[in-house]
């Protein structure tokens, strides 16, 4: 079997990009041959979540959601779910470096916290960088871009289970243009990130 024929996908929707953020949403959508196989989301209320600070306000309408929306479940009531779902050979994410640190810093909190030892994964694909790989000279690079780019439908926008739904069908709508050799294609990703580092460092 091909590293192209089954993947999960995941998505967060946070308070933020820092340490300091929450998650709020989470998303996991398995594909099987470009088809989804099953699809688990939760809200997710943090504790001591405080509504009134502008960056929670801000995100919280992003998403199109306000604190009543969230409700009452916490992640220590879905993190050993959490873990579970993402124990696949290949993980997929747009900017997948951001949602797995996100869950790291979630399983940080824990007590006792979740050390992350699961073996790693054949490959953590980022449909971020592969867009970039493949469409290059063009800067905008988040989903509903790159979405429209290869001509996927993007559903609802910032909500952990449709982006992770888009970002599912965006990597199928890549496939034919990427590697199917395991090492070529991770190579060909090292490569895109240290060229994508370098552009970000300089803006």
């Amino acid at each position: 079997m091909s590293w192209k024929d089954k993947y999960v996908v995941v998505d967060t929707e946070t308070t933020g990009l820092g340490p300091d953020a929450r998650i709020v949403e989470i998303a996991i959508v398995g594909f099987e041959k470009g088809e989804i196989v099953s699809s688990w989301s939760t809200l997710l209320c943090p504790a001591g979540l405080d509504a009134g600070k502008p960056d929670v306000q801000k995100a919280l309408a992003v998403n199109g959601l306000s604190v009543a929306d969230l409700g009452h479940k916490q992640f220590p009531e879905v993190a050993y779910d959490v873990y579970g779902r993402l124990n696949k050979e290949v993980i997929v994410g747009h900017n997948l470096d951001f949602d797995k640190r996100m869950i790291r810093q979630e399983w940080g909190r824990l007590l006792p916290p979740i050390t992350d030892k699961r073996p790693a994964p054949i490959l953590d694909v980022c449909t971020l960088l592969c867009d970039f790989c493949l469409r290059p000279g063009v800067m905008r690079r988040n989903l509903d871009a790159a979405c429209s780019r290869w001509t996927v439908d993007r559903g609802k926008s910032h909500r952990a289970l449709s982006d992770a739904i888009a970002a599912g069908r965006l990597l199928h709508a890549m496939l034919n243009e990427l590697p199917d050799d395991e090492d070529e294609f991770r190579e060909l990703l090292d490569i895109a990130w240290r060229t994508w580092d370098a552009i970000l460092s300089q803006r």
